[in-house]
């Protein structure tokens, strides 16, 4: 696989909500291809790539790369940091 064609996989490193997706793709399979049964992964999966993606622009806006970060631990602090202060954070301090 080429250089350009790398960039344009999604991944886990570069998707942070991989598992909810995953999880969706997995309930649609489970379920005959029957959305209405699979709400609570759909809204799970938007939930998090709402707050991914205010994340993204926030960061974005001050100048931090990545936009989003890369490791498990790095997201699991950001998601930890809003739980306690209610805001989008920029950083994981």
């Amino acid at each position: 696989m080429g250089k350009s064609q790398e960039a344009c996989q999604v991944t886990q490193i570069k998707n942070p909500c991989w598992k909810e997706n995953i999880a969706s793709h997995k309930c649609i399979d489970d379920n005959n291809y029957d959305k209405s049964k699979c709400n609570l992964q759909f809204d799970n999966y938007n939930a998090c790539k709402k707050f991914w993606g205010s994340v993204y622009y926030a960061r974005k806006r001050e100048g931090l790369y990545p936009y989003v970060p890369e490791s498990e631990e790095e997201r699991t602090a950001f998601k930890l940091k809003y739980k306690q202060t209610g805001q989008i954070p920029t950083t994981a301090e």
